[in-house]
């Protein structure tokens, strides 16, 4: 019997009894916690109350519930209707001819639901009493109405409480150790945007499509919070690459074994200036004309441009992108004399036109998973300013940000004047407000928002001073610096650290691992599909999470890991719009269907 069926059957004095025993367990619970400092002290506002009517919570002499029972009888019940749904990802057919294998078993998923009789679209459905998707609490109040759905958050919940009376109150109610074992509780304070992020990431398919959201508190910590959750949630469907995308870059980095990989980076007391072509480059394009002779200039893919055009010269062009039309960009900029650093996912193309080209192992990728012997640039990703910073920090411990903005103001360019983008229209699309570096009016889109969380991890990583200096997003870990002063060095001769960066790089001791058993490995991949019966939702929800967690267990199945994710985000959606209990048809000719793709991109491989 849980907690709401014995405070239901209970007499006052029982009740209080049951409420008493259940805070002694949380309270327990939180010893080693931080959150037991809320303990510390007995609430000032709120308490509970025994009387009469049975069990209540009392601000100060005001009940706040007819009854406690039947108003968290009432927010536990329907939550798939009562509570507010917010769907990241539709159910659309996929069009994309530079993965043609990935699109076309995508298609060939959804149509196998789209054909059944119990097909609807737009729809999700959930029976009663399977698991929910994950639900976002913003507020935990009493905590009864999450204790009565915990047999259903088998997916997890985001708990945000802004008020810690709410908090202590709750831990009469609701069992915190069973709860957290799969979710994760926020107390008071900022929410930490990357905790989300891995929280929601860590069951990734199951989670990318939909979240409800139960609102029972507004005040500004909260509204916070929702802005954070929603920019981390966004961000899941980012990052996944598909198997033929993977094989670019396998194929560009053997290609481009011969250059001089990195191998042994050392930081130098010079300082460096990644210029990105974010809108605020504009304003600091003075300053690195000025300063130059003082700073080595990382040049972001298109802030190229505008730097040339102001007759600035960087010292490093920096690329990352395996883009057939990038030479050519580079070409009309033009790229001239400046040495690039590139990815070795890059194409040899675009390689070829620099007069000298050093390249690095990009991380988060196949290729760099399949490569030994040479230094991996970790926080690379996702954009070309990512990669730029992350080798700023290995050869500078003071580094100033100039352009790489993370975000820009609503309906405004996103790019800098000059740059590749400045005559299209950037301005369009997804959008969210984010705290801002300088001004107040600042959004971001899940892409920037994915670049600023990376740029925070590779600054917690490393040690130095690292000077932002755009008028675009916050970055956690910079120091905002609106007064440019003069940039101080140590002395060193720019053109000797300029030749040290050079001397990072070196050709010899390349080794590519042996990583083409495709065929062997989208067999095992399905396999453990196979091997799992789904019949009800619950078990499509615990199948999809396994075959996820397996597949980040080896290296070897990075290949194709992105397109089996993409299938499987395809198989849950899909399945997720056909109305009956029963889809364990649908679910084993979805599979065969998965099987036939994977095996149709290994041998595409061969050829």
């Amino acid at each position: 019997m849980g907690i709401f069926e014995q405070l239901w059957e209970a007499t006052p004095e029982e009740a209080l009894k049951i409420a008493l025993g259940r805070f002694a367990k949380n309270r327990r619970f939180f010893e080693s916690s931080p959150l037991k400092r809320f303990f510390a002290q007995p609430n000032k506002r709120l308490s509970i109350y025994v009387g009469g009517d049975g069990i209540n919570i009392k601000e100060g002499d005001r009940l706040l519930h007819d009854s406690l029972l039947v108003h968290a009888q009432k927010l536990s019940c329907d939550p798939l209707n009562r509570y507010h749904a917010v769907r990241i990802a539709n159910l659309e057919a996929a069009d994309n001819p530079n993965s043609p294998y990935t699109a076309e078993g995508i298609n060939a998923i959804i149509e196998i639901a789209r054909n059944d009789r119990d097909f609807t679209e737009d729809s999700v459905h959930f029976d009663m009493t399977s698991p929910l998707p994950v639900v976002v609490f913003y507020g935990v109040r009493n905590g009864l109405c999450i204790e009565m759905l915990q047999d259903r958050l088998k997916n997890g919940a985001i708990l945000y409480e802004s008020d810690p009376e709410w908090f202590v109150i709750s831990c009469y109610f609701l069992d915190y150790e069973r709860l957290l074992a799969k979710s994760m509780l926020i107390v008071s304070g900022r929410v930490d945007e990357k905790a989300i992020t891995r929280f929601l990431a860590a069951n990734m398919i199951v989670n990318s499509f939909l979240r409800l959201e139960l609102t029972l508190a507004d005040d500004p910590l909260t509204r916070d919070a929702k802005l954070a959750i929603g920019a981390a949630h966004s961000q899941l469907l980012r990052g996944w690459g598909t198997a033929e995308d993977e094989m670019i870059g396998v194929r560009n980095t053997l290609k481009n074994r011969d250059l001089p990989f990195l191998y042994n980076s050392k930081r130098q007391n010079f300082p460096i200036a990644v210029a990105g072509s974010g809108p605020s480059l504009n304003g600091l394009l003075d300053f690195l004309r000025e300063e130059s002779s003082r700073l080595i200039i990382f040049s972001c893919g298109t802030a190229l441009k505008p730097l040339l055009s102001a007759g600035i010269r960087p010292d490093f062009q920096i690329e990352i992108e395996r883009t057939a039309f990038l030479a050519a960009v580079l070409k009309e900029a033009p790229l001239g004399g400046i040495p690039l650093i590139a990815a070795a996912v890059v194409s040899p193309e675009t390689i070829r036109s620099a007069e000298s080209a050093f390249v690095f192992a990009r991380d988060s990728s196949a290729a760099a998973a399949l490569t030994s012997g040479c230094e991996i640039a970790r926080f690379s990703s996702p954009v070309v300013g990512n990669a730029a910073l992350a080798l700023a920090l290995k050869f500078s411990s003071r580094i100033y940000l100039c352009g790489l903005d993370a975000g820009f103001r609503r309906n405004a360019k996103r790019h800098a004047e000059n740059s590749f983008y400045d005559d299209r229209g950037d301005s369009a699309g997804y959008a969210m407000p984010t705290r801002g570096n300088f001004s107040a009016d600042i959004w971001t889109t899940p892409l920037l928002a994915q670049s600023r969380s990376v740029m925070e991890m590779a600054l917690a990583a490393y040690d130095g001073e690292v000077f932002n200096l755009s008028d675009g997003a916050f970055i956690k870990g910079t120091k905002p610096l609106k007064d440019i002063r003069r940039v101080m060095t140590s002395g060193a001769d720019k053109e000797s650290v300029i030749d040290g960066i050079k001397a990072a790089f070196r050709r010899g001791d390349f080794v590519a691992k042996n990583a083409l058993r495709l065929r062997e490995q989208a067999d095992e991949m399905v396999g453990r599909l196979k091997n799992r019966a789904s019949a009800t939702r619950a078990e499509l929800f615990e199948a999809v999470s396994s075959a996820v967690s397996e597949s980040r267990l080896s290296a070897e199945e990075l290949i194709l890991r992105g397109s089996f994710w993409h299938l499987l985000h395809a198989l849950l959606k899909s399945l997720m719009a056909v109305g009956r209990s029963d889809i364990s048809d649908l679910y084993e000719r979805m599979i065969l269907e998965m099987e036939r793709t994977l095996r149709a991109i290994a041998a595409s491989f061969d050829q």
